[in-house]
């Protein structure tokens, strides 16, 4: 069974040329099957998606690009709400899908392409615009890499709007972690709506959350661009091992120090330092 799911995900994934002849055979309006194999859950009911149309119209947001349209639920919202769309999803099944139903849509943009890799960067340049957002129904499997990627991008986005797993965010927002301590760094964080797992198809075991975040820039430290990865290199570091105080944890970090940490800082365990001064304490040991 494991062989012949990979030999069907193998199936779907090969060239758009060659999933455009098979799409000829079929109905233009049919929808391709979804696949667990993908986490590819879809919304039935577009009512829980309002709220972030609202958030980016409190925004004044006019460009986004979408993660994973799908059959294009929450596509349909953006552009009644005539907002700018790059849509960007990596199944070409439901690339070509989106690309026939919004044919006539000069607005909406369909690229096939993991959004993992894709250029956010060169995508706002683009769009010449300076109210840029990320949204999206996110799947379960790769929820954090996606934030990370969006965290990796602040200073060229003014906000996101995803909606993933309700444990997920439950960690993220509540609970010590790497990511939870970047993004409440980064970002100004808010629970839009909670949607319940009876409103997707297929039905996943798990409730969603649908979770905004503005960046806050201006209240930024002008060294911290500079120093993201060596900075998520000691959150993660710190956090395996969230359990052991500092100074035990963090061994290697304190002999490269130009010089002495504050004891109040090393003394402690990660989860009792608030993101500002595990910081500020990263700052100290690296001589920033």
């Amino acid at each position: 069974m494991i062989i012949l799911g990979m030999l069907l995900v193998d199936m779907i994934f090969q060239s758009k040329e060659s999933m455009s002849k098979y799409n000829l055979q079929q109905k233009n309006n049919q929808k391709p099957i979804q696949l667990k194999a993908l986490s590819q859950v879809f919304l039935i009911d577009s009512t829980p998606l309002n709220c972030v149309i609202d958030f980016l119209k409190s925004r004044s947001i006019d460009t986004v690009v979408e993660i994973g349209p799908g059959t294009g639920v929450l596509t349909d919202l953006l552009y009644e709400a005539g907002l700018n769309i790059t849509c960007v999803e990596k199944d070409p099944r439901f690339t070509l899908y989106c690309e026939n139903k919004y044919k006539d849509k000069t607005n909406i943009k369909i690229i096939n392409d993991d959004i993992l890799s894709f250029d956010l960067i060169g995508c706002k340049s683009k769009s010449n615009t300076f109210k840029f957002s990320v949204v999206g129904n996110i799947p379960y499997s790769i929820s954090s890499k996606i934030l990370e990627k969006i965290l990796r991008n602040f200073e060229h986005l003014d906000s996101f709007v995803l909606m993933a797993q309700k444990e997920f965010f439950q960690k993220i927002l509540y609970e010590p972690s790497a990511l939870g301590t970047l993004l409440s760094i980064l970002a100004t964080s808010t629970v839009l709506n909670q949607v319940p797992r009876t409103l997707f198809d297929p039905q996943p075991k798990v409730d969603s959350s649908i979770v905004s975040g503005v960046f806050k820039k201006n209240n930024l430290d002008p060294s911290f661009i500079a120093n993201f990865d060596s900075f998520l290199n000691f959150l993660r570091q710190i956090f395996l091992q969230k359990k052991k105080k500092l100074k035990n944890s963090l061994t290697s970090f304190i002999q490269e120090a130009s010089s002495p940490i504050p004891e109040i800082f090393l003394d402690k365990r990660p989860h009792e330092l608030s993101p500002n001064d595990l910081w500020l304490l990263f700052k100290l040991i690296k001589g920033i």
